[in-house]
């Protein structure tokens, strides 16, 4: 049966092409993306750039299961494999005020509206906008605020359900500060400031995952060559979290102290982007919330660090893309397990023919949680700390029809291999798009 609905799919898939004019590959892309073409809305030195998008989307595991069915003393669960037809609907628009000489100002606004073909109560909508301010003064002087905000819908399968199995809506809201002084062109010392909150609608179901979080960070750059900066840093972070209903569980609520350094490349060199390594401390404040003062207790972490996101041009028409990552982070269980996220990811893409960009990446990425997942099925029998593998890959070939319309194909495979095998799940998509950016 799976079978014959992805035959069918790819028979759809064909048919949408052929309606686009243009039959291509292509990874899903954003109508924020710049368009290969001048802007036709300028107004002196604004440019407003509106786009549509139309995705359609064929996926064998849209909530993740391994057709596995497990249970222990209070419940069981079954993890269905289960197919269907998704379609989005993508409008957006970004405008850029250009401050000549010293900066300017951008904001942008998008929309996700997403039907499934079958499992019509997965349908959601997200909406997101953000407003940035770049400006350097005569003085040397650099000021960067950025605000996004966004409203998004966690279908049954997300990454961020933690098997919850409940499609929920939540808004989050992250506010960016930078301050940085030029002396005699080649020394920067820098101050950050960070701000990011997020809640969901469902208190009782996901209030582990409700938390504001506060960042100051100061750092020194110093130019080694004319796009190459390097630079230290120390982040301070504060993460304290909004609810906590269960008298059984400490607070996540911590501390994190972490000293960075590496290489940072301006934009529009042939290498841009930031090499990023360090060393992290976390502390937790292990407040009891019960009356007997037994609560579970979470473990402080110590670790190295990494946030890595480099773009290299070799040639013209190439680009390759190589992202490092390693940072500890909260599971969103209501036992607020953490784990220690570790990948790297690459990426490729080239246009050729001029009309054509052809695309291929993949990651992978090692999560090892502090202790063995409370409530699993196997956890009687295994009792050890979980430890995940996730693999990704994808590859996609982009085709401009003009130099406002485009249209592509993007074939993408995602697996998780655990401990816990009811954990494991193994994803396919295929998808079709059209883009429309004026």
């Amino acid at each position: 049966m799976r079978k014959k609905q992805f035959y069918s799919a790819v028979a759809t898939a064909l048919i949408f092409m052929a309606v686009t004019v243009g039959l291509s590959w292509a990874q899903d892309f954003t109508v924020m993306e710049k368009p290969s073409g001048e802007p036709r809305i300028n107004i002196g030195n604004l440019t407003i750039i509106p786009g549509l998008q139309g995705v359609m989307t064929y996926d064998d595991n849209i909530y993740k299961g391994n057709g596995k069915t497990y249970a222990n003393a209070k419940t069981t669960r079954e993890e269905k494999v289960v197919s269907d037809m998704i379609y989005h609907l993508k409008p957006g628009i970004m405008a850029n005020f250009i401050i000549p000489e010293r900066g300017g100002i951008t904001a942008g606004w998008t929309l996700d509206r997403a039907w499934y073909n079958t499992e019509t109560n997965n349908n959601f909508q997200n909406n997101g906008g953000f407003l940035n301010f770049d400006y350097k003064m005569p003085e040397g002087i650099l000021i960067g605020l950025k605000d996004t905000y966004s409203y998004n819908t966690d279908p049954y399968g997300n990454a961020d359900q933690y098997n919850v199995g409940t499609l929920t809506e939540r808004w989050s809201n992250e506010f960016n500060a930078k301050l940085g002084y030029t002396i005699g062109g080649n020394f920067r010392p820098m101050l950050y400031y960070n701000y990011f909150i997020q809640q969901y609608n469902n208190t009782m179901k996901d209030w582990a995952q409700n938390y504001g979080q506060n960042q100051f960070g100061a750092g020194l750059q110093y130019r080694v060559m004319p796009n190459t900066w390097a630079f230290v840093r120390y982040v301070y972070t504060q993460k304290s979290y909004i609810d906590n209903l269960d008298p059984t569980v400490t607070k996540g609520d911590s501390k994190t102290n972490a000293a960075q350094f590496g290489f940072a490349w301006d934009s529009g060199a042939k290498l841009s982007g930031e090499f990023n390594f360090g060393y992290q401390w976390r502390r937790y404040d292990n407040e009891y919330v019960n009356v007997n003062n037994t609560g579970v207790r979470r473990d402080e972490s110590n670790s190295w660090s990494a946030a890595t996101n480099v773009n290299f041009i070799p040639m013209e028409k190439t680009v390759l893309g190589l992202s490092i990552w390693r940072t500890l982070r909260d599971s969103g269980s209501n036992t607020n397990e953490n784990f220690w996220d570790s990948g790297v990811g690459l990426n490729l893409s080239h246009n050729f023919f001029t009309k054509f960009t052809f695309k291929l990446g993949g990651s992978f990425a090692a999560n090892d949680y502090n202790r063995p997942p409370a409530g699993s099925p196997t956890n009687v029998i295994l009792d050890k700390k979980r430890q995940d593998s996730n693999w990704s890959f994808n590859t996609g070939l982009d085709y401009a029809v003009q130099d406002w319309l485009g249209c592509g194909v993007n074939y993408a495979l995602v697996t998780k291999n655990s401990n816990y095998e009811e954990n494991d799940y193994v994803d396919n998509q295929l998808s079709v798009n059209l883009k429309i950016v004026y």
